[in-house]
């Protein structure tokens, strides 16, 4: 069960990453097109992401921003 979203982004592939819980665990989930979702990132205090355009993901937390490099591309804006 997903809980407490709080910030989102979507991948080149559709897939939906959101700050959030699953089964009890908070972190950044990540949403399949089928619906399918499991936990990507697992962290505290999440409150925002973004894809940069390198590959990266920027994740802020209620008292830190942190550079993940995961290799994912982010879908454009435009």
């Amino acid at each position: 069960m997903l809980s407490s979203s709080a910030a989102a982004a979507f991948d080149a592939e559709g897939r939906l990453y959101v700050a959030a819980s699953i089964s009890g665990r908070r972190g950044v989930v990540r949403i399949y097109p089928n619906g399918a979702a499991d936990l990507y990132l697992s962290g505290p205090g999440i409150v925002g992401l973004a894809f940069t355009p390198s590959r990266a993901i920027v994740v802020a937390t209620t008292n830190a921003i942190y550079r993940v490099d995961a290799g994912i591309k982010g879908m454009p804006l435009v």
